[in-house]
């Protein structure tokens, strides 16, 4: 049907080709063109009708091939229906005669009579040969008829003849000579003539007919109790057929078949070969070897399958890559295992070998195929992760081995910036990743191990292991976010084109060389502060052990000049806050932390150098381009700021009196005003107001407090006086600032309104708790009379309602206080 089809289209296509010849000699318009007197505009008319002709043209062909699919195909489901009935149920048929064809002859070899005859094994052959002949001829000389049922025919002829020839050597029913390099030549001569009939007849149906018979052989000899001739002709045979099936698709590309060779070669080696290595007369080793070197044989096979397939079009199809990753994995995994049990020292010999292999497979495909197509980098991934192995198996210790991971990631960076493959960029950041996990589960290894860990000589020195391990991986991460930095420089799409680096370009894979130069550098900090936090758990320098930690890697990103190295030293700083405030929360009792030798200079270092830190990070902030709004900008730059700032306040706590507590912490935070006033910083604006808010809280718990009354103490007047002062002076301080700016936030406008209403109201709580009656009544009248010259000398209406406030205030008291006189 699909033929008649085809021919009928042809038919339809030459008719309107035909019928345009006609139409172009046709004139443009209604009168002949000769009799126009302007010759350059017909000329252009023609031009546009030719260029509209060859249009509907192309709509015509494409129109007349949509109707003649429909009438000879239908719709979906009736080509679905089609292709059952035409395609599918012949090969459930050929599966059947195929099946058939197996079956009959295993009760032919196994009968002792055949009808009223006695027949012997000679009779046997015989009758193989002449069904397999008499199958072939047919097959042969009815093949135009049907090429489907002949073809299957013609491999069911070809297969008997296999299995007849098998049969005649190693089937005790039928056997007539032993087994002999003659015998196995003959097999392998009847798979050449089954291959020279499948690429003649050029069906995929002989090939797989006559091969599964082949493989059905394999399976008996495994069966029986195996010998060493058993196993080589299982061996052999396999790669025979591979060796075959590669021919097959250099010739006709038959990717189908090529799939289930594939699939079936490796299925019966494992079960019945690599499964079941107990040969009579054959030792392990030997075993090793010999089926090492025939699975070797048919991964090269298959591998150059798939590589030679973009031989004809320039370019690899969809299914060949997941055919070589089937191959690689089987492959892989079986000798992994075996190499592993047989020759456990020696791994990474094996390991260099097969690197070496994977890398001549990646130098034919780049030959072969297109210019650094996306194979010949799959096995360029397979190199690498070959060496990872070897590497692993040769250092023996994880020490080691995680400083080796780590310094091989700078190695697939130096190989990305000369090839531009994206495929080394992912590997190393899958690398990184594999490094960091295998870091921080072997320290949790070695902080549970019972026994203590060992050392590392370098030089003199004896370092401990696991610090070797933590620094040794963080510096070369950090060499690995400079490298990126400053020498690896991203293409553009087209030029990638141009250059063969398409594969996975511009995909999430494809992360952006400053983006990787922070990753590396953020497990650079987090190796160090996990190891830090699991060795010192319970010491009370932790805290500054990673601020120091901190340090050491702000300045190395200052000699690298790499900014992502000064943002990854931020993780140890926060570790560093983390663990100082939880240090100090009562449920955390950690002996000796408070108390310790210089812990006011420790906490003023890790304050000051938080500060430092902050300043680079709102610095490396202003690089980055803004995609929100200024606020959310200025909010993100705050945070190491208001980590800073809590330590000074939380330091103030624990270090005074009470009653100086809340002056020092509002002094901090107009002191941060200041400068934040001065050198225009918001995010240092943002700290002070939180040591003023902070202050605020201090005191109004302490007011609150009747069980140590802070109003009591005899410093307290002149203290909360300063209290108060230091909020006069912020609001000034946002006064001069908004001088500066031409358009006034909204926001300082509602903070300057606080920055009153605060004192005032703590004032009064504040004189409540000191004092009573007459005195608290001078004390408000006191307080209203200071914000009515504040108002009057700052020319501000904010104190002068503060006043107004005050004022009924203490009308109001005086009236409760006259009142109460009078009952008396």
């Amino acid at each position: 049907m699909s033929k008649e089809s085809d021919k009928r289209i042809e038919a339809l296509e030459s008719q309107v080709r035909a019928l345009t010849e006609q139409l172009r000699s046709m004139p443009v318009s209604g009168k002949d063109a000769s009799e126009s007197p302007e010759p350059k505009p017909i000329v252009k008319r023609e031009l546009l009708a030719e260029k509209t002709l060859r249009e509907k043209e192309g709509d015509l062909v494409q129109n007349v091939r949509d109707k003649m699919d429909k009438v000879f195909h239908g719709d979906s489901a009736d080509a679905i229906e089609s292709r059952i009935g035409a395609v599918w149920l012949s090969r459930v048929a050929v599966v059947i005669l195929m099946t058939a064809v197996v079956l009959g002859g295993r009760l032919t070899i196994n009968a002792d009579n055949i009808g009223p005859w006695v027949v012997g094994a000679r009779e046997k052959v015989m009758i193989g040969y002449l069904i397999a002949a008499a199958f072939i001829a047919y097959g042969v000389f009815f093949r135009k008829l049907d090429e489907l049922f002949s073809g299957a025919i013609l491999g069911c002829g070809l297969a008997a003849l296999y299995y007849t020839s098998y049969a005649m050597f190693n089937v005790p029913e039928v056997q007539l000579f032993d087994q002999t390099p003659w015998s196995l030549a003959l097999l392998l001569g009847c798979l050449v003539l089954l291959g020279g009939f499948a690429h003649w007849a050029k069906s995929q149906t002989v090939a797989a007919v006559g091969i599964f018979l082949a493989y059905y052989t394999i399976v008996l000899s495994a069966l029986q109790a195996p010998t060493v001739n058993d196993l080589v002709y299982a061996l052999t045979i396999c790669s025979a057929i591979a060796l075959l099936t590669l021919v097959f698709h250099i010739t006709h590309r038959w990717l189908l078949f090529s799939w289930v060779m594939l699939i079936t070669t490796h299925v019966l080696y494992i079960y019945f070969i690599w499964w079941n290595p107990e040969i009579e007369g054959l030792s392990e080793k030997e075993f090793f070897w010999l089926s090492t070197g025939f699975l070797t044989l048919n991964y090269i096979l298959f591998a150059l399958l798939s590589i030679i397939d973009a031989r004809k079009t320039g370019e690899y199809r969809k299914g060949v890559a997941p055919m070589s990753g089937t191959n690689s994995a089987v492959f892989f995994v079986l000798t992994y295992l075996s190499i592993s049990m047989n020759y456990h020292e020696e791994q990474w010999l094996f390991r260099v070998g097969i690197a070496a292999l994977m890398l001549l497979f990646a130098m034919i495909c780049t030959m072969t195929g297109p210019k650094r197509n996306y194979l010949y980098q799959i096995y360029i991934a397979k190199v690498v992760v070959l060496l990872t192995l070897a590497l692993y198996s040769y250092l023996g210790s994880s020490e080691k081995f995680l400083v080796a991971m780590a310094i091989e990631c700078l190695g697939l960076g130096f190989s990305y910036r000369r090839s531009g493959l994206i495929i080394f960029k992912v590997l190393g950041i899958s690398l990184m990743g594999i490094t960091t996990l295998g870091c921080i589960l072997a320290f949790f290894s070695w902080a549970s191990a019972l026994d203590t860990v060992g050392v590392v000589e370098i030089g003199p020195y004896n370092v401990p292991a696991v610090w070797f391990t933590a620094i040794g991986v963080s510096l070369s991460f950090c060499v690995v976010a400079w490298f990126y930095e400053h020498f690896v420089k991203s293409l553009r799409p087209q030029d990638r084109t141009v250059k063969s680096q398409w594969f996975m370009a511009d995909t999430p894979l494809d992360i952006h060389n400053s983006a990787l130069s922070i990753v590396h550098a953020a497990a650079a900090s987090f190796v160090l502060l996990t190891l830090t936090i699991i060795e010192l758990s319970a010491h009370p320098l932790l805290p500054f052990v990673l601020t120091l930690e901190g340090v050491a890697m702000a300045v190395l990103g200052l000699l690298l000049r790499t900014p992502q190295i000064d943002v990854a030293s931020v993780l140890l700083l926060v570790a560093a806050h983390v663990c100082f405030h939880i240090f100090l929360w009562p449920v955390v009792e950690i002996a000796g932390f408070t108390t310790q030798n210089y812990f006011v200079y420790y906490s003023l270092f890790l304050a000051g150098f938080t500060f430092i830190g902050a300043m680079a990070w709102e610095r490396y902030l202003n690089r980055v381009p803004k995609g929100g709004s200024e606020l959310e900008h200025d909010i993100v730059a705050a945070v190491p700021y208001l980590m800073a700032t809590f330590v000074l306040t939380t330091l103030v706590a624990r270090q005074l009196d009470i009653v100086q507590v809340p002056a020092m912490q509002t002094a901090i935070g107009t002191g941060l005003l200041l400068v934040g006033c001065l050198f225009h910083l918001p995010a240092i604006k943002a700290s002070g107001v939180l040591g003023l808010g902070q202050g605020a809280v201090t005191l109004f718990l302490y007011l609150m407090n009747t069980d140590n009354p802070m109003a009591k103490l005899p410093d307290f007047i002149p203290y909360f006086i300063a209290f108060l002062i230091t909020f006069i002076i912020s609001e000034r301080l946002f006064v001069i600032l908004q001088h500066y700016e031409k358009v006034p936030s909204r926001m300082e406008d509602h903070l300057r309104s606080i920055l009153v209403a605060t004192p005032v109201v703590l004032g009064v709580l504040g004189f409540y708790v000191y004092a009573s009656g007459y005195q608290l009544i001078l004390y408000n009248l006191l307080i209203s009379t200071v914000a009515i010259i504040l108002g009057f000398l700052f020319r501000e209406s904010r104190y002068r309602w503060a006043a107004l406030g005050l004022f009924a205030l203490v009308t109001l008291q005086a009236f409760l206080l006259f009142d109460e006189m009078s009952d008396l």
